[in-house]
Protein backbone atom coordinates (compact mmCIF):
# COMPACT_ATOMS: atom_id res chain seq x y z
CA UNK A 1 0.00 0.00 0.00
CA UNK A 2 1.54 3.02 -0.55
CA UNK A 3 1.22 6.65 0.90
CA UNK A 4 -1.61 7.89 -1.37
CA UNK A 5 -3.83 5.01 0.06
CA UNK A 6 -6.52 4.56 2.75
CA UNK A 7 -6.30 2.14 5.08
CA UNK A 8 -9.63 0.26 3.50
CA UNK A 9 -8.76 -3.01 3.09
CA UNK A 10 -11.04 -6.35 4.20
CA UNK A 11 -13.73 -3.48 5.57
CA UNK A 12 -17.38 -3.47 5.10
CA UNK A 13 -18.89 -0.76 2.19
CA UNK A 14 -20.44 1.36 4.85
CA UNK A 15 -16.81 1.90 6.68
CA UNK A 16 -15.27 2.45 3.62
CA UNK A 17 -17.48 4.97 3.08
CA UNK A 18 -17.14 6.52 5.90
CA UNK A 19 -12.90 6.98 5.16
CA UNK A 20 -13.48 7.77 2.24
CA UNK A 21 -15.90 10.55 1.62
CA UNK A 22 -14.11 12.84 3.66
CA UNK A 23 -11.20 12.65 1.32
CA UNK A 24 -13.57 12.67 -2.00
CA UNK A 25 -15.45 16.14 -0.19
CA UNK A 26 -12.36 17.49 0.44
CA UNK A 27 -10.60 16.92 -3.52
CA UNK A 28 -14.39 17.72 -4.95
CA UNK A 29 -14.09 21.34 -2.75
CA UNK A 30 -11.07 21.89 -3.65
CA UNK A 31 -11.30 21.59 -7.38
CA UNK A 32 -14.65 22.87 -7.77
CA UNK A 33 -13.43 25.88 -5.18
CA UNK A 34 -10.58 26.68 -7.92
CA UNK A 35 -12.24 26.02 -10.69
CA UNK A 36 -16.09 27.72 -10.15
CA UNK A 37 -15.84 31.27 -9.02
CA UNK A 38 -18.17 31.60 -5.92
CA UNK A 39 -18.67 28.24 -5.20
CA UNK A 40 -17.85 27.62 -1.37
CA UNK A 41 -18.05 24.36 1.68
CA UNK A 42 -20.89 25.79 3.54
CA UNK A 43 -22.33 23.28 5.98
CA UNK A 44 -25.65 23.27 7.60
CA UNK A 45 -28.73 21.86 7.84
CA UNK A 46 -29.72 19.96 4.53
CA UNK A 47 -26.65 21.93 2.41
CA UNK A 48 -22.90 21.19 2.07
CA UNK A 49 -22.01 23.84 -0.35
CA UNK A 50 -22.94 27.04 -1.64
CA UNK A 51 -22.79 28.38 -5.08
CA UNK A 52 -23.73 32.04 -5.56
CA UNK A 53 -26.71 32.47 -3.56
CA UNK A 54 -27.89 28.29 -4.41
CA UNK A 55 -27.15 26.21 -1.37
CA UNK A 56 -26.36 22.23 -2.81
CA UNK A 57 -26.38 18.82 -1.19
CA UNK A 58 -23.91 16.35 -1.66
CA UNK A 59 -24.44 12.77 -1.82
CA UNK A 60 -21.95 10.40 -2.47
CA UNK A 61 -22.33 6.34 -2.75
CA UNK A 62 -20.07 3.89 -3.42
CA UNK A 63 -22.32 1.30 -5.14
CA UNK A 64 -22.20 0.95 -9.06
CA UNK A 65 -26.11 0.51 -8.76
CA UNK A 66 -29.02 3.49 -9.66
CA UNK A 67 -29.65 4.50 -6.24
CA UNK A 68 -28.41 6.95 -3.62
CA UNK A 69 -29.03 6.32 0.27
CA UNK A 70 -29.71 9.60 2.59
CA UNK A 71 -30.29 10.29 5.94
CA UNK A 72 -34.44 10.68 5.35
CA UNK A 73 -34.62 14.44 6.26
CA UNK A 74 -35.86 17.33 3.72
CA UNK A 75 -32.66 19.01 1.92
CA UNK A 76 -32.66 21.33 -0.28
CA UNK A 77 -33.75 20.83 -3.86
CA UNK A 78 -30.11 20.97 -5.47
CA UNK A 79 -28.18 17.98 -5.39
CA UNK A 80 -24.81 16.93 -6.46
CA UNK A 81 -25.08 13.45 -6.95
CA UNK A 82 -21.92 10.84 -7.03
CA UNK A 83 -21.13 7.04 -7.30
CA UNK A 84 -17.70 5.70 -7.16
CA UNK A 85 -16.62 2.47 -7.31
CA UNK A 86 -13.06 1.66 -5.78
CA UNK A 87 -10.56 -1.13 -5.98
CA UNK A 88 -9.85 -2.76 -2.67
CA UNK A 89 -6.70 -0.98 -1.96
CA UNK A 90 -9.29 2.38 -2.42
CA UNK A 91 -7.90 3.33 -5.51
CA UNK A 92 -11.24 5.19 -7.89
CA UNK A 93 -11.88 2.68 -10.99
CA UNK A 94 -15.28 4.05 -12.00
CA UNK A 95 -17.67 7.53 -10.98
CA UNK A 96 -20.28 8.75 -12.03
CA UNK A 97 -21.77 12.65 -11.12
CA UNK A 98 -24.50 14.75 -11.86
CA UNK A 99 -26.25 17.61 -10.75
CA UNK A 100 -30.42 17.71 -10.21
CA UNK A 101 -32.95 19.97 -9.03
CA UNK A 102 -35.19 18.08 -7.13
CA UNK A 103 -38.09 20.42 -7.42
CA UNK A 104 -38.05 19.87 -11.05
CA UNK A 105 -38.19 15.76 -10.84
CA UNK A 106 -40.98 13.01 -10.14
CA UNK A 107 -38.51 11.32 -8.35
CA UNK A 108 -38.22 11.77 -4.99
CA UNK A 109 -36.51 10.72 -2.08
CA UNK A 110 -38.44 8.04 -0.34
CA UNK A 111 -40.17 8.08 3.22
CA UNK A 112 -38.07 6.47 5.99
CA UNK A 113 -39.45 3.30 7.43
CA UNK A 114 -37.91 1.73 10.18
CA UNK A 115 -34.05 4.05 9.61
CA UNK A 116 -33.41 7.27 9.19
CA UNK A 117 -32.41 6.14 6.12
CA UNK A 118 -34.39 7.15 2.83
CA UNK A 119 -33.30 6.10 -1.01
CA UNK A 120 -33.32 8.52 -4.22
CA UNK A 121 -33.87 6.30 -7.80
CA UNK A 122 -34.50 8.39 -10.84
CA UNK A 123 -37.59 6.78 -13.01
CA UNK A 124 -36.67 7.39 -16.76
CA UNK A 125 -39.60 10.36 -17.12
CA UNK A 126 -36.54 12.69 -15.05
CA UNK A 127 -33.92 12.25 -18.13
CA UNK A 128 -34.16 15.95 -18.85
CA UNK A 129 -34.43 16.85 -15.49
CA UNK A 130 -31.05 15.77 -14.80
CA UNK A 131 -27.14 17.26 -15.46
CA UNK A 132 -24.57 14.41 -15.88
CA UNK A 133 -21.24 16.41 -15.05
CA UNK A 134 -18.91 12.92 -15.33
CA UNK A 135 -20.29 9.73 -17.34
CA UNK A 136 -23.74 9.44 -18.78
CA UNK A 137 -27.02 9.23 -18.15
CA UNK A 138 -28.76 6.06 -19.69
CA UNK A 139 -32.48 5.93 -20.51
CA UNK A 140 -34.22 2.84 -22.11
CA UNK A 141 -37.65 1.27 -22.11
CA UNK A 142 -36.75 0.37 -18.33
CA UNK A 143 -38.81 1.89 -15.28
CA UNK A 144 -35.56 3.84 -13.80
CA UNK A 145 -32.53 5.70 -15.35
CA UNK A 146 -29.54 3.75 -15.62
CA UNK A 147 -25.90 5.14 -15.34
CA UNK A 148 -22.21 4.43 -17.47
CA UNK A 149 -19.23 5.50 -15.22
CA UNK A 150 -16.01 6.91 -16.03
CA UNK A 151 -14.07 4.08 -15.98
CA UNK A 152 -10.37 5.96 -15.32
CA UNK A 153 -9.46 9.34 -13.99
CA UNK A 154 -7.59 11.47 -16.48
CA UNK A 155 -4.00 11.87 -14.87
CA UNK A 156 -4.18 15.58 -15.45
CA UNK A 157 -7.00 15.92 -12.72
CA UNK A 158 -3.61 14.90 -10.12
CA UNK A 159 -6.01 12.90 -7.74
CA UNK A 160 -4.85 10.28 -5.79
CA UNK A 161 -6.92 8.77 -2.95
Amino acid sequence: MNNHSLSILGIDKHKKKQRVSPVIDTVFARIMSEKISNFMVDEGKGRDYRWNEKPLENKLTLSTGNSWTGNGYRKTDFHILSKFELEENGMIISFFTCLVNLSECVSQWTKPKNSNFSTLKFLSCDFDKITPIHGKLIKSNKKYLDYEMIKKIPASWGIFI
